[in-house]
């Protein structure tokens, strides 16, 4: 597992952690014997001067804690130092975290390895710990990770917790030893037992998803109480996400926010998206779109993926905050380069359609690759039509088929339609217009108006289905009224073509100012040719020489030659 792992900078961070948490837990300097509380400051001040390393310990534990006087750590060294040139195991090890920190002397990571490695060859649990934590990182000592286990099983041989915890990480990831799940969680459920809440935790997940253990989602939830108990705040938001679920207790989502809000306000940035969801999907709570941006904000700021994705299409979307694609684009950046397939997905397509960002085909399809290969239906549908058309790719009409037939295993309808059309068409697959049939109508059946368009083409064309005009207008009809361009311009067509299959002509004289207004070149034509000779619209000069010359600037040849003569 990457916690146990690292070098250079990671590996210091790893040792300072380890430093902090038993330091903080007492485990390190541990608390001073009765006797030491008996004794005075005098006292103990007056034996070590006299040379007793007990004592010297003892005054240095004390100045270094600042228990009942003020905190020093400067002279806690100095009297560490003496006590452990006298090979006093416990002031060995206390003087390799103040080396290790740099309180009280010069930071030196070298000498507190040097100073546990004495403390650990008497046996000093803390001391072995830490050695096995150093060869681990890789910090100051050659990187060694059986040497990491063997200084940890020492270590947790006494019962030392954190040694316990980290030699049960080391067991679950098969570093520095064979994995072995079930040996993984019996050292991590002894830590755990002996009250150490990274282990308390861990236990959790472990029974949560049967690793090691039978799949226990109640004890699961016990764990995560145990160690939310002693300020571990992942496990704040384990909780809130069992009472979510309802895994391992009731489902409660008023439960499960009030956890997800005590582990955010600690900082806990998966608790943090979870509360934005709430808030923006007004679950358990009154919805507050605002509020949702707020906490995706903390919890993207330190990196969390799914609050960066969420952002993102806030941002897309104007919900929450002022519409702004170029702020989606830099956020689905951030979450798609965690691997977050939706996002990956939605990238390519900013990209594709130069939205929020400047338009890159290449780009576009380089993150619809990496969303199509997680598995992303949507991802799969664009990389095939980026290979069906060679827009940034290769054209590769087989490989286009292939993706295609992923997506719609998905059931991802658009999909269904571009099978249809490869088989229709042939398109890197043998021609075969009944099986495109079977795809047109398994979109129709869902509403898809593009399915319904080539369904109607079909029928005018009479392939793969009887020859039916009649039934083409009907399938186009009510898509065309919904302002489906293509199926407007095929009835305009059969318009202009004069065949008596549309009932309703004034219908169809809409449908031509429709396509035309959106961009259709002879859609445009037609118009043009309507006002010029007053067909079914007053005649006018200006509006004709103005649509012909849209229809004429896409290349129309028809239309530039009406224009000449009309000019």
């Amino acid at each position: 597992m990457s916690s146990i792992q690292g070098q250079g900078k990671t590996g210091f961070r790893l040792v300072i952690a380890s430093v902090l948490t038993v330091l903080l837990l007492g485990f390190i300097l541990g608390n001073p014997t009765g006797q030491a509380q008996a004794a005075t400051i005098a006292e103990l001040r007056q034996s070590a001067a006299k040379g007793d390393p007990q004592a010297q310990y003892q005054l240095g534990h004390i100045l270094y804690l600042g228990q009942g006087v003020p905190r020093d750590y400067k002279e806690a060294a100095k009297w560490f130092k003496q006590s452990a040139d006298q090979g006093n195991s416990a002031a060995q090890t206390a003087l390799g975290f103040a080396y290790m920190s740099g309180n009280g002397v010069e930071q030196n990571p070298k000498q507190a390895v040097y100073w546990w490695r004495k403390s650990a060859d008497q046996g000093s649990m803390q001391a072995q710990h830490m050695l096995g934590v150093s060869y681990s990182s890789g910090y100051v000592v050659n990187k060694d990770a059986a040497e990491a286990v063997a200084w940890w099983q020492k270590s947790a041989d006494q019962g030392f917790p954190a040694a316990q915890y980290f030699l049960g990480m080391a067991y679950y990831s098969g570093t520095g030893v064979t994995k072995d799940q079930t040996l993984a969680f019996t050292w991590i459920r002894k830590a755990a037992d002996n009250g150490y809440a990274p282990a308390q935790h861990r236990v959790g997940i472990h029974y949560y998803n049967g690793i090691g253990v039978a799949k226990d989602p109640a004890a699961a939830v016990k764990w995560w109480k145990q160690a939310a108990g002693q300020g571990n705040v992942a496990s704040l938001a384990m909780v809130g996400f069992a009472y979510h679920f309802g895994h391992g207790v009731n489902q409660d989502q008023a439960e499960a926010l009030k956890w997800w809000r005590k582990a955010a306000d600690k900082g806990d940035s998966d608790a943090q998206t979870m509360l934005g969801v709430a808030y923006y999907e007004g679950q358990g709570i009154a919805k507050d779109q605002a509020q949702a941006i707020q906490w995706w904000l903390k919890a993207a700021n330190q990196g969390q993926m799914l609050a960066q994705h969420h952002l993102a299409f806030a941002y897309y979307r104007g919900e929450g905050v002022p519409q702004n694609h170029a702020e989606a684009v830099i956020w689905w950046q951030k979450a798609a380069e965690k691997g977050e397939p939706e996002s990956q997905t939605m990238l390519g397509t900013a990209y594709f359609l130069g939205q929020g960002t400047t338009k890159d085909s290449k780009k576009a399809v380089m993150w619809w690759t990496k969303g199509a290969a997680q598995g992303n239906k949507v991802a799969q549908y664009y990389l095939g039509v980026a290979l069906s058309t060679g827009d940034g790719i290769v054209k590769d009409e087989a490989a286009a088929v292939s993706y295609w037939k992923k997506s719609a295993e998905q059931a991802y309808i658009p999909a269904y339609v571009g099978l249809g059309q490869a088989y229709y068409k042939g398109q890197g697959v043998a021609k075969d217009y009944a099986t495109a049939i079977k795809f047109y109508q398994k979109a129709m059946e869902k509403g898809n108006a593009a399915a319904q368009y080539h369904l109607g083409v079909a029928y005018y064309e009479g392939k793969g289905v009887d020859k039916s005009p009649k039934q083409a207008v009907k399938l186009w009809e009510p898509i065309a009224n919904k302002g489906y361009a293509l199926a407007q311009f095929a009835l305009v067509e059969i318009v202009q073509d004069n065949l008596s299959v549309i009932d309703n002509y004034a219908l169809a004289v809409v449908w031509r100012q429709d396509a035309a207004e959106k961009g259709n070149a002879q859609a445009q034509y037609y118009l043009g040719l309507a006002y010029a000779n007053g067909w079914d619209v007053r005649q006018d000069r200006t509006e004709a020489v103005k649509w012909l010359k849209k229809s004429a600037q896409q290349g129309n040849d028809a239309a530039k030659a009406a224009l000449k003569q009309l000019t």
